[in-house]
């Protein structure tokens, strides 16, 4: 049977979801960590304060360049059609781009710790996790067979793992380009439920990735025939690059080795471990979402009869 790609979305969307994803797990990082001892944390809280607004606004410039009408998509911003998806997927990301925006300025200048500020961070969780989730209610919404309930939390824990990633991958080249001593484990007993080492944040988060992924590709094939079809093509052509880059390399691995870590109640992750973790999460969170923004084009041929 020959399958159609209606090929319509090409990378820039992929780049606008990866991009953004990142700015929103770098951003929900930079405010957890601000809420404990900012002093010993000042360093990772930057990179994560500086790191949102400019991977929000590469993702929205990607996209705005694929819609290619620039004053649609402003206009956006005072038509708001509450029944659209896309229209309100707009006015949370450019919310979210003004708010990180003005959180970096602040960080930068003063870091202050006041009510305003607070009341900022908290405008700013609201719309980092508004647009994690935005990100895979849009696609879900449309209809494809493949972008089904299940998106949504596929993405959102991508995207908080990958940005969480890109601050450390950074922060760990940083301290080596600068001699300094590679600290992973954020500070002690100061967060709940181990949250100050990374590999419980990574460990956390990855898990619930993992369980969104088994269940979006154990629940895609069993449902109706249309579905099921489409899945099996999907996999026939992709699985491999799914099953290796996205579940195995982009996952499972990490998750391995953050849970050795763990095991061996270990106070820091060693360098090595830390880049080849990160550009692993990093790696997969785009593969998974080019994947799924390819896979979600794939449509049976006209006239195809059950």
């Amino acid at each position: 049977m020959d399958f159609i790609n209606i090929g319509a979305w090409d990378i820039r969307i992929t780049l606008d979801l990866f991009f953004g994803g990142i700015g929103v797990g770098a951003f929900l990082l930079s405010v957890l960590l601000s809420l404990y001892n900012r002093e010993s944390l000042q360093s990772t809280i930057k990179i994560g304060a500086y790191t949102a607004p400019v991977s929000v606004g590469i993702g929205l410039l990607l996209l705005v360049s694929k819609i290619g009408v620039p004053a649609k998509f402003i206009t956006t911003l005072w038509n708001v059609n509450l029944q659209s998806v896309m229209s309100i997927g707009v006015f949370l990301q450019i919310g979210f781009m003004v708010i990180t925006i003005w959180y970096a300025v602040l960080i930068w200048k003063e870091f202050p710790v006041n009510n305003q500020f607070r009341l900022l961070q908290t405008a700013g969780t609201f719309f980092a996790f508004s647009t994690g989730l935005y990100h895979g209610l849009f696609l879900s919404s449309l209809g494809r067979v493949l972008w089904t309930e299940l998106t949504p939390g596929m993405f959102i824990a991508s995207s908080i793992a990958a940005g969480i990633a890109f601050v450390l991958l950074l922060k760990t080249l940083i301290d080596l380009v600068t001699k300094d001593e590679v600290r992973t484990d954020l500070i002690q007993s100061t967060l709940p439920l181990g949250l100050h080492r990374f590999q419980v944040m990574f460990f956390i988060i990855l898990l619930v990735q993992l369980v969104s992924v088994i269940l979006w590709q154990f629940y895609t094939g069993r449902l109706e025939l249309e579905q099921a079809l489409i899945y099996d093509y999907f996999m026939k052509q992709y699985g491999t690059i799914w099953t290796s880059l996205v579940l195995v390399g982009g996952i499972i691995i990490p998750i391995i080795i953050t849970l050795v870590s763990l095991v061996k109640h270990e106070k820091n992750m060693a360098p090595i471990p830390t880049i080849i973790i990160c550009v692993l999460i990093l790696v997969g969170s785009f593969v998974m979402k080019h994947l799924l923004i390819i896979g979600g084009q794939i449509a049976l041929p006209v006239g195809f009869v059950f």
